[in-house]
């Protein structure tokens, strides 16, 4: 749980009296990610625009190619392309994995200095990554690197659930807007509405 999960939950309840009765319904408790940096990036380019259950299959055959608990670069390079396919990788995702490797391995990608970076200057370079998107980086950011302001305002799943909570067209103008109260700490208010779309009770 983040150090400031506290007074971001006191923060958006104060600020928004939307996310106020979900944050008081919503029993499950902000959880970051565990584990290499490689390992979370080919989680997260894994379960892109698939729900849970498929991205977490995926992700399990992929990594049981690689005999370890955790993918390493090394590792995924011992891997075929037509292993990953039969995995279930498409063939988009299997390039992208291939760049990250190649990042990770010429250090146009580098943990320590992500964890240095500022929030821009990291999004900057994991977006440098060929096939890495927005999407990705602000995922990689929220729950890897535990920035507490990120806004991944092109998530489908906040989109569709803004749009539902607040009666809004879900504009990218409207969608910020609606977001520039919950700073600093965006990334818990995203949470909230991610919560909020998977439990019925308080959808």
């Amino acid at each position: 749980m983040p150090t400031d999960f506290i007074a971001a939950k006191k923060h958006i309840s104060r600020v928004d009296p939307v996310l106020r009765p979900i944050i008081k319904t919503v029993k499950a408790e902000f959880a970051y990610r565990s584990g290499s940096a490689f390992d979370n990036l080919l989680r997260i380019i894994t379960g892109q625009q698939l729900s849970g259950v498929v991205a977490r299959a995926i992700y399990s055959r992929v990594k049981q190619l690689s005999g370890s608990r955790s993918m390493t670069v090394a590792a995924m390079e011992r891997i075929t392309d037509a292993q990953l396919k039969s995995a279930g990788l498409s063939a988009p995702k299997i390039r992208t994995v291939r760049s990250l490797a190649a990042a990770f391995n010429d250090g146009s990608l580098n943990p320590r200095r992500l964890s240095r970076a500022s929030d821009e200057d990291a999004f900057d370079e994991l977006v440098a990554v060929k096939g890495i998107g927005p999407w990705t980086a602000n995922i990689y950011l929220m729950f890897v690197l535990q920035r507490p302001d990120v806004f991944p305002s092109t998530d489908l799943g906040i989109v569709t659930t803004m749009r539902k909570l607040y009666g809004v067209e879900g504009t990218q103008e409207e969608l910020h807007e609606i977001a520039e109260k919950w700073r600093p700490y965006r990334s818990v208010a995203c949470w909230y509405i991610w919560q909020s779309a998977r439990s019925p009770e308080v959808a």
